[in-house]
């Protein structure tokens, strides 16, 4: 036959081929007798849905709407006949067996559907999502009486077996909130529906569809703030179990549901922004970078209630502590004034005092910022595009990093046998990463700049100054370094991080390094990747301050060419000033070991 032979043709590296074969099924699908999936299996149709939103980096593209027509009857049931609980039911099943393929499948299903019909389908899946958080809560108010009256165990017991039994064809009893994971995935599919059709819900002919989602949601009995309190609860009990998955889990349900709650109106923004900032004040006091998550969905939510200048003013208290309380102010004025600092001084200290958000512990501060520069999800990219769209925000940012920078040159000037007792190691550490973030808070910047001035690119005051301070402090310190350590043995780079790690470059928005110079397709893209913690000195305690100098200058260095390399990718028009500093820094490979040029090299 010759139709499951075309059916490949789904496969195809080429896109109009891969949607002129989903439109051939579609064409199929009408022919009584005949099966589509008998032409393509279901299974490889749903590796479709999830290789579509792969490639495009977004779920809603041409394929993925043709497949979502295609198989909308098996998984969204219409007709007189279909019940609500019978869609749900399909639901339910789909988000258990393949929740990747069903997240893109529903984010194509308002473009088959009118809203009102979106609308009713997000009702009846947020009715059935307060159900089993009430089921929840009545559970564990259940186990709560156990333990404390011992002597009424039995008849608790009779009572759940009756209720199971009148309720034993009820769908709400087939699943519950305790599964975090069917949580998750049914509010990732809530918030996916309404995002899909939140720009036709503004219409006036969809007012009412508006205001009734808004109702349900701000509700009495169980409203978008109480799901908040409960997951979020159920995630902090999980993490101190060591259940480190379900607390993801619960986590991820309160950034879906975040999301859901920055579409209400501003008084219902309000209710939840007072929440966030409460609960702020707990998440902020956990050392596991397990909070990352819900801290990025807490401050991307403060951040669109209009507290952009307190969460960069917090991220920057806390990337501040990290860095000790040394007075490192030691660069000139000019350096200062030519990146702005001054005014950022007097305003962040004005509105420290009385900012909603706390400080957080130097490593989840790290680990929060960094995925902030990476752009890991939809929370994070939306804080990085608030706080660069604010002056005032940036300034307090690049205050707090160029603290980094401070420090670094007063441990590149340091004498060689004060170098490992004034400068603790994890402050080090701090240092080198922000000389990074720092860099790529500058191509963020720039890269945003970009798309207002119609693509040009040009290297910012942060980024010349970057380069200028490497060319004038680290390159010299670790020339003489290697004229220090010239009776020591080899320098092994191993404890280093690995240069080639850092060059691996996650989706989305990620140029290639070996691109050429000036793509068009680069402008306004910068990369994603950070190092993180370098791990630079785990060595031996007794080995000479020389050489952790020498390691300490060689890890700038090859940051610097990093930042300078995916400079030159985005496009930049002006690339004279890195190639004229890296004449300057080439001349570390006439005096420098063999072990140094691989790691260089290889940027």
């Amino acid at each position: 036959p010759l139709l499951p032979f075309l059916g490949n043709l789904i496969h195809d590296r080429a896109e109009k081929v891969r949607l002129a074969a989903v439109r051939m099924l579609n064409r199929v699908k009408q022919i009584p007798g005949i099966r589509y999936y008998h032409v393509v299996p279901v299974d490889q149709l749903l590796v479709r849905f999830i290789e579509e939103d792969t490639i495009h980096s977004n779920p809603c593209n041409a394929v993925a709407r043709e497949l979502t027509a295609l198989m909308l009857n098996s998984y969204f049931p219409q007709g007189q006949d279909t019940t609500a609980s019978h869609q749900l039911k399909r639901t339910l099943t789909f988000l258990v067996t393949d929740p990747c393929a069903a997240s893109v499948f529903y984010a194509n299903l308002s473009d088959h559907l009118e809203v009102e019909s979106v609308v009713k389908f997000i009702l009846v899946l947020f009715t059935y999502f307060k159900s089993a958080v009430n089921k929840d809560q009545a559970n564990q108010v259940r186990q709560s009486q156990k333990h404390k009256k011992r002597g009424r165990q039995g008849t608790n017991k009779q009572s759940e077996g009756e209720n199971t039994d009148d309720e034993a064809d009820d769908i709400f009893d087939k699943f519950s909130a305790d599964n975090t994971a069917l949580m998750l995935s049914l509010a990732d599919t809530i918030n996916i529906l309404w995002e899909s059709i939140a720009e036709l819900l503004k219409k006036h002919d969809n007012k009412a569809c508006k205001k009734n989602l808004e109702d349900q949601f701000t509700g009495k009995d169980l409203g978008v703030v109480s799901i908040l309190s409960h997951f979020e609860q159920k995630g902090m009990e999980s993490l101190a179990e060591g259940n480190r998955q379900r607390a993801r889990e619960c986590f991820g349900t309160c950034s879906s549901f975040l999301a859901c709650a920055a579409r209400l109106e501003k008084k219902s923004v309000k209710e939840a922004a007072s929440f966030v900032s409460i609960s702020l004040k707990s998440v902020s006091k956990e050392e596991s970078e397990t909070t990352v998550p819900l801290l990025l969905s807490f401050l991307h939510f403060m951040c669109f209630a209009g507290f952009v200048e307190e969460v960069a003013t917090s991220l920057a208290a806390s990337i501040e502590s990290s860095l000790g309380d040394y007075d490192v102010s030691l660069l000139s004025p000019a350096f200062e004034n030519s990146l702005g600092l001054r005014r950022s001084r007097r305003s962040s200290s004005g509105t420290a005092s009385h900012a909603p958000i706390p400080s957080l512990p130097p490593a989840v501060a790290w680990a929060t910022f960094e995925s902030i520069l990476q752009g890991v999800n939809s929370d994070s990219r939306g804080i990085r595009r608030l706080i660069l769209s604010s002056h005032s925000s940036s300034l307090s940012l690049e205050k707090a990093l160029q603290k980094g920078i401070n420090y670094a040159d007063r441990i590149l000037g340091s004498s060689d046998d004060s170098f490992g007792r004034n400068f603790p190691i994890a402050e080090v550490e701090s240092v080198i990463r922000a000389f990074e973030a720092y860099g790529r808070f500058a191509l963020h910047k720039e890269s945003m700049l970009s798309l207002r001035n119609e693509g040009e690119v040009s290297v910012n005051r942060q980024v010349s100054m970057l380069l200028k301070w490497t060319t004038e402090k680290i390159v010299p310190a670790l020339l003489g370094s290697f004229k220090g350590a010239s009776m020591l043995h080899d320098l092994d780079l191993s404890h280093i991080s690995s240069v080639s790690e850092s060059l691996i470059h996650e989706p989305p928005g990620s140029p290639s390094l070996a691109s050429p110079p000036k793509q068009r397709a680069n402008v306004g893209r910068t990369p994603e990747a950070m190092r993180g913690a370098s791990k630079l000195f785990d060595t031996a305690q007794n080995e000479p301050p020389i050489v952790f100098l020498k390691k300490f200058a060689s890890t700038l260095l090859s940051t610097s060419c990093m930042i300078s390399s995916e400079l030159l990718a985005m496009g930049v028009s002006t690339h004279e000033d890195i190639a004229l500093a890296s004449v300057e820094w080439c001349e570390i490979f006439r005096h420098s070991e063999n072990s140094l040029h691989g790691p260089l090299f290889s940027i």
